[in-house]
């Protein structure tokens, strides 16, 4: 599953779809901590845009090309507004180079957005605004901060980073 996660994130163009779908105002932060954050971590792990290295990724993780080019498909949640929908064509379009089906389906924002708060998706694109303090890592990834009690809407669960966040 770690192959998986880190070929989608190498399929990823962030910052062709910065500069095309947010014309060039907004600015790819390497985590939740932005680079002039007091509390930034310069060494964070990155994971460039290489549509290669993804299809090598996918690969490995046992997902080889199928019949019609597809390895698998995905269900990306997005919200009935513009950019949302054209942010999910985008990584459609994206993800459909390394064999990822990417099928988007819109939905209201209060239906939206109690299936994320639930954990109930696939894929989806929010943005976080506003992050000061670096405590937000506890509401987002701690094991106790699962829906509905907190953030961690991708059940992400480890035992040495609920040790760091505490």
């Amino acid at each position: 599953m770690v192959k998986v996660r880190r070929a989608i994130a190498h399929a990823l163009d962030r910052k062709g779809l910065i500069a095309h779908l947010l014309r060039g105002q907004a600015t790819a932060a390497p985590g939740l901590l932005f680079p002039q954050h007091w509390a930034y971590e310069p060494q964070v792990v990155t994971f460039p845009f290489d549509p290669e290295r993804a299809r090598r990724l996918l690969d490995e993780a046992g997902h080889p090309v199928r019949k019609g080019g597809v390895r698998f498909a995905l269900t990306f949640k997005a919200t009935t507004g513009e950019l949302s929908r054209a942010i999910a064509e985008a990584i459609q379009f994206q993800l459909a180079q390394v064999g990822i089906r990417v099928e988007i389906r819109s939905y209201e924002w209060g239906t939206f957005y109690a299936d994320i708060k639930s954990g109930n998706f696939q894929l989806y694109v929010l943005t976080w605004v506003g992050i000061a303090d670096p405590d937000y890592y506890q509401y987002v990834f701690h094991s106790d901060s699962l829906p509905p009690l907190g953030a961690n809407r991708g059940y992400y669960r480890n035992s040495e980073v609920d040790r760091l966040l505490l």
